[in-house]
């Protein structure tokens, strides 16, 4: 009804640019090579949705064999300089990074939503993650994977993850 149309206003429902992001950043140990590289693309990413849009909110989650924020959601990234992550953890068990970004997802009233995965190989309880990954994707969140070097074949991770967005890989592909 064309008298009713305009009688609700919802915030973060108005922009088609107005997005909840969420990054998730390896920090396993074979990530090592890679920190100062990881860390660049995690900053200009970052900072990139945060300029196209200051209605925008961006969470960073950084995980190993465990897991944790990097960037609190909403937290704004430094306007002219990275902060280089180390990465230290054995493993690549990203299983409860992906669970919190189904739980901040699960809360916005964001329709555009993004998860963003920084990696270089193959995930540890891979079937649980992919559960997680295919509960985003039937929600409307746009899954993507970002690639470093790696010595895995990459024909092997597509199938190995439901991603529906393109892999893009980083560094000299081996």
């Amino acid at each position: 009804d064309y008298d009713t149309v305009f009688d609700e206003w919802n915030a973060g429902q108005q922009d088609a640019s107005d997005m909840e992001v969420v990054i998730m950043a390896d920090l396993s140990g074979s990530m090592s090579s890679h920190a100062g590289e990881m860390s660049r693309a995690l900053w200009v990413v970052r900072r990139a949705i945060q300029q196209a849009s200051s209605s925008s909110v961006v969470s960073v989650l950084g995980y190993g064999t465990e897991a944790g924020y990097l960037g609190a959601r909403g937290e704004q990234a430094s306007a002219n300089r990275y902060e280089r992550y180390n990465c230290m953890d054995n493993g690549t068990m990203p299983y409860k990074s992906l669970n919190e970004a189904v739980a901040l997802f699960a809360t916005t009233q964001r329709k555009k939503r993004v998860l963003i995965t920084l990696t270089d190989g193959v995930w540890g309880n891979e079937d649980v993650c992919n559960e997680s990954i295919q509960k985003l994707n039937d929600a409307g969140v746009v899954t993507s994977l970002f690639m470093f070097n790696t010595s895995f074949q990459t024909d092997e991770i597509i199938r190995k993850h439901p991603l529906d967005q393109r892999m893009v890989l980083l560094g000299h592909h081996s």
